[in-house]
């Protein structure tokens, strides 16, 4: 009996990895739809702006295409994990949203007294912050069969 029941457990076993490859690959085709990279002007693009402001303006249009990519990403996981996952996954985000926020009101007070160049200072770093989560959970979705991603 103990013999048939470990039999069966190592099909079972078989069957979820077997289930788990087809889910990740899912999840990998329904990322790549969203589009791998953020499309983003980079960070040396907005430095090429004739002035602060733009410069501003740039590394701000950078952090809302990151933060909306970020949004869909997380969209699309929630679609397609398990329960204990998607909690999981929530409690995570929420974490790095508080860690998030404290970062950026460190950024501003080292940068007080920076003048103009502190605006220019958070702006990027908020946008490049933001940039890494989308990367990072895009890395993290692929799972064993994905590629290896720099964030």
């Amino acid at each position: 009996m103990g013999g048939g029941v470990r039999q069966v457990m190592r099909k079972a076993n078989n069957l979820l990895s077997r289930y788990r490859s087809l889910f990740l690959a899912a999840l990998f085709l329904a990322l790549a739809s969203l589009g791998w990279s953020t499309g983003s002007a980079s960070a040396g693009d907005c430095s090429q702006q004739p002035d602060t402001i733009r410069i501003v303006q740039c590394h701000n249009q950078r952090y809302q295409k990151a933060d909306q990519e970020l949004n869909q990403v997380y969209a699309e996981a929630m679609k397609h994990l398990t329960e204990p996952q998607k909690q999981k996954l929530k409690e995570a985000q929420r974490a790095w949203l508080k860690y998030r926020d404290t970062n950026f009101e460190f950024v501003k007070e080292l940068n007080r007294d920076s003048g103009t160049y502190a605006s220019i200072e958070l702006a990027d770093y908020q946008a490049t912050m933001v940039e890494k989560r989308v990367l990072e959970l895009k890395y993290l979705l692929q799972g064993p069969a994905g590629t290896i991603t720099k964030w």
